[in-house]
């Protein structure tokens, strides 16, 4: 892609661009956001401090270079972003748009690392031009980060110092090379961000692979702001500055070439986890040791689907449960129309239409699993679904997508969990609201961005409820090539890893509770439970086989996690579903693995059931399932669960006449209970016909 570069002088912009070239991109131009005073200016997004040298720094990398006056001002200050005349933010869009007309660039080069609020705005400039922002650093482990740039070549100074532990008098001047060592012991000792992150420093690059020339500062002068004992603050001022040649053996050589030649990471890198602080999961060969050969892997990659059976109706009756806390779940609606995307609309209205009868509406949606016909049809699917939910306000929610053996006139079925967003009165009081979003657009080395109209994590309480994930390599949105289950596996559980760990520092992926995880090779199931069940502590995940998943993944992760889960109690039980007379050699059966919290305010079930069923089995188990998730529960309570059942091996409609048995009974105790039946290909074995998978929470007393 046609790239500019957005560039305030400072190691983080300049390194993005290295990273940029090294994923193929072509940096076609520079921009910067110029102050419209002389020195430093007060500004939430961008770095002023050096701004003199901006222009030298475009002639050093043969760049035309664009730039457009700002004052610095702000009016929204919130996490998200709503386009505001007057705010700093539009001074972005306009530069952006004049050098898309100019040039015609495709995307951004951003060096975000951690700041979401200069991301966010980034983001929504990119969007309303229709640019890709790339941001590369995003997510990186700044100790790591620093090193890397400190050995690829970057030669930058700190123009600016306004942190405890570092002195306007010993540290304005030196190279980061220089200072390094310092910052990590003051991020030891105090918690400084080595990066700067936190504002702590500011640099200007002098030298690094992407200059053909090197800058010298020649004469500058020494502004301290903040005179103060413990954090002084002071900045430099650049007054004289030339440029001076490299030799033709640098200069020569193609800029691709040159950027590698330096050291730098390439994509490729990121991809295979060998970052020394990756910690969660790296595709290595212990992952081949215990009893997933290379040729498992194989055989399982290569596995033919199993033929689709369709079913004529769907029996789903379309309900709303909510609890005491806040919590909502929308079961069973299903979509009608000729077409997926006519399903989907109709699917909304009817969500709609249920949220508003609790005073609800779809802004407190805060995950969507949706299942739809023909996959093929998803683009069409996609554009109603984004309409709806981004017109709605509010996050957008997280989501899971793909494809079941529906009945040709019901082609979509939809469940969302939502929750009630409580009233506030002022921004203050909005900003400590329980729900939080993750919603990065950005292309990086970090997990797959959410470009479609979802997040990629949600987080109400303790709860957080991740997106669906599959093997996307981050740095170009496209699927792990030539990859099997077990290298799609390790890369989308690592996806799932990193943005929990986004959301915050101390999550994991030890931390998950419950999932699905969706194949499309029935014989993969014992390969991906291996693998799961090493990098996670008791998480209880359904196996379900379906005929497709977004872009041909080979599965999907579709999980959620709670901040207390490692003190959560597990269990596994079964039962036999009819009594002791039924002498037939497929007794019905059911196997179930739970989880709860110590407090009561979270359960899950898998429940998996086998043998021949009747009405009076099929009862049997959905009352033993949801007697495990009401274990503790207080009362008024509400759950939901998912039904999932092999096609031509179940009857539909038993399966729903048992669970309204179940939920009328539930309702004398003054419990709701809501059901989706989903048509699957197949579930964790042949044996299995049915798995309900149960979920219940309350918000908890205590905080994270």
């Amino acid at each position: 892609m046609r790239v500019v570069g957005l560039v305030s002088g400072g190691k983080d912009s300049c390194y993005n661009m290295m990273q940029c070239v090294a994923a193929g991109h072509s940096l076609v131009a520079l921009a910067n956001l110029q102050p419209n005073v002389d020195g430093e200016m007060d500004s939430y997004m961008y770095q002023s401090v050096g701004h003199e040298g901006v222009e030298a720094l475009a002639e050093a990398m043969d760049l035309p270079l664009f730039r457009q006056i700002t004052k610095g001002r702000t009016k929204q200050t919130g996490k998200e972003y709503n386009p505001e005349e007057g705010d700093e933010v539009e001074d972005l869009f306009l530069l952006l748009q004049t050098i898309k007309q100019e040039v015609g660039v495709e995307a951004v080069s951003v060096g975000a690392i951690l700041s979401d609020y200069q991301r966010v705005r980034v983001e929504n400039v990119c969007a309303r031009l229709g640019l890709i922002c790339l941001a590369f650093l995003w997510q990186r482990d700044q100790a790591e980060l620093l090193a890397e740039m400190v050995s690829s070549g970057v030669q930058a100074i700190l123009v600016k110092v306004a942190a405890l532990g570092l002195d306007p008098a010993q540290h304005l001047g030196r190279d980061i090379s220089e200072v390094a060592p310092h910052l990590l012991r003051m991020k030891e000792k105090w918690g400084l961000n080595v990066c700067g992150e936190g504002g702590e420093y500011e640099t200007f690059t002098l030298d690094c692979p992407l200059f053909n020339k090197a800058i010298v500062v020649d004469d500058y002068q020494t502004v301290i702001h903040d005179d103060n004992a413990v954090a002084p603050v002071g900045y430099l001022s650049f007054k004289k500055m030339r440029l001076i040649e490299k030799s033709p053996d640098i200069t020569l050589m193609p800029l691709t070439e040159r950027i590698m030649a330096s050291g730098v990471r390439s994509p490729k890198d990121f991809l295979n986890g060998t970052e020394s602080s990756e910690s969660s999961i790296k595709d290595n060969e212990d992952d081949n040791d215990e009893g997933m050969k290379p040729e498992v892997e194989a055989a399982v990659a290569v596995d033919a689907p199993s033929p689709v059976v369709y079913e004529e109706k769907l029996c789903n009756h379309p309900q709303i449960q909510c609890n005491s806390t806040g919590w909502c779940w929308v079961t069973g609606v299903h979509g009608e129309g000729s077409s997926c995307a006519d399903a989907m609309s109709s699917a909304l209205d009817k969500l709609q239409e249920l949220l508003e009868s609790r005073c609800m509406s779809l802004s407190e949606v805060v995950g969507v699993s949706l299942w739809i016909r023909d996959l093929t049809q998803f683009a069409a699917v996609n554009e109603r679904f984004s309409a709806r939910m981004f017109s709605s306000g509010g996050q957008p929610p997280v989501r899971a997508c793909l494809e079941v053996g529906l009945p040709e006139n019901w082609p979509v079925l939809l469940e969302a969990t939502a929750h009630r967003t409580p009233q506030q009165e002022s921004s203050e009081e909005a900003a400590e609201l329980p729900k939080q979003a993750l919603h990065v657009q950005s292309l990086s080395h970090w997990a797959p961005a959410s470009i479609g109209p979802y997040s990629q994590a949600v987080r109400v309480d303790a709860v957080v409820q991740v997106a669906g994930q599959i093997a996307l390599n981050p740095s170009s949105g496209q699927l792990l090539e030539s990859a099997g289950v077990q290298a799609q596996c390790l890369l989308a559980m690592r996806h799932v890893s990193r943005i929990l760990a986004a959301m915050n520092s101390r999550f994991e992926l030890q931390d998950v509770v419950q999932g699905v995880c969706y194949l499309t090779c029935k014989n993969a199931v014992q390969t991906v439970r291996q693998l799961w069940e090493r990098h996670t502590t008791n998480a209880i995940v359904d196996f379900v086989i379906v005929p497709a998943l977004p872009r041909g993944a080979l599965l999907e992760w579709s999980v959620w996690a709670h901040a207390h889960n490692r003190r959560f109690e597990y269990e596994e039980t079964g039962c036999l579903l009819t009594d002791e007379s039924d002498e037939s050699a497929n007794r019905p059966q059911a196997s179930i693995r739970s989880r709860w919290s110590y407090d009561g305010t979270v359960a899950a079930v898998v429940c998996y059931v086998e043998g021949e069923q009747t009405l009076d089995s099929l009862t049997h188990a959905v009352e033993y399932a949801m007697g495990k998730l009401l274990r503790e529960a207080p009362a008024a309570s509400a759950l939901t669960v998912r039904a999932f059942y092999r096609t031509g091996a179940l009857d539909a409609e038993v399966l729903q006449e048992a669970i309204s048995r179940v939920q009328s009974g539930l309702l004398e105790k003054r419990i709701e209970m809501g059901a989706s039946l989903v048509p699957v290909v197949g579930l964790q074995d042949e044996h299995t016909v049915l798995s309900l998978c149960g979920l219940r929470f309350q918000n908890s007393d205590v905080q994270s």
